[in-house]
């Protein structure tokens, strides 16, 4: 049963130019992210798979495993999903476990990688899936159906405190751990049964802008994670 580790970091990212390859503390975002995975110890192999040939060369020199991706998994709307399902038909891998680490975020550490796994072993779950709480309580929202506008539950909601509300958590897209046979068979990362993995929020921190990467040369540089 093999443990796959595959990083997606295409090269057309319109956000931050070059994004994978941007550095912080001295290391780029895809660096960072192999290292965590390697550092965990965990994983047969470490996947990098990209578009991009400047990306696949680093990964090379870093050592990891290189898959040349298309360009039609490589576009803004192309799902990670696709380019994993990709990348492990390449390598002719159906069974065994297969984690998704993406390098845009950088705060995601082999601790945290191997916290997961504890969770995917000990809980006997087909996937499991990294969090963090939600800034925003989503029963805090409204649902517009046209000009029709209802609450998420309930409009008592609205005006409760939101430490009387139950917790509210979303995926933060560090960690996605999934059986290589279910998530074939079925084309999704949450796979029931699954369990989900709650990191704090700075250390969900998502590069996504120029903001996003200045801030996290600011906390690197405090040490602030």
């Amino acid at each position: 049963m093999k443990k796959i580790a595959i990083i997606t970091a295409r090269g057309n990212s319109k956000g931050v130019r070059r994004k994978n390859l941007r550095k912080i503390g001295g290391d780029s975002l895809l660096a960072i992210t192999f290292k965590s995975a390697l550092e965990s110890n965990i994983f047969d192999s470490i996947v990098v798979t990209s578009d991009n040939d400047e990306i696949l060369t680093h990964a090379k020199a870093l050592g990891a495993d290189i898959i040349k991706r298309p360009s039609s998994l490589s576009q803004d709307g192309s799902k990670s999903i696709d380019a994993v399902l990709h990348a492990l038909d390449s390598m002719k891998i159906v069974q065994g476990e297969v984690t998704l680490l993406q390098p845009t975020s950088p705060f995601r550490t082999s601790e945290h990688i191997l916290k997961a796994y504890e969770g995917f072993n000990d809980n006997a779950v087909n996937s499991v899936i990294s969090v963090c709480e939600m800034h925003d309580h989503p029963f805090k929202s409204f649902v517009m159906e046209g000009s029709h506008a209802s609450p998420v539950r309930d409009f008592k909601d609205l005006e409760s405190p939101r430490q009387q509300l139950p917790l509210a958590v979303k995926p933060n897209g560090a960690i996605y751990i999934v059986s290589i046979a279910e998530l074939i068979a079925y084309k999704t990362f949450f796979v029931k049964p699954f369990s989900l993995y709650q990191m704090t929020r700075d250390a969900s921190l998502d590069i996504d802008t120029e903001a996003d990467l200045e801030l996290a040369n600011y906390l690197y540089s405090r040490r602030a994670i």
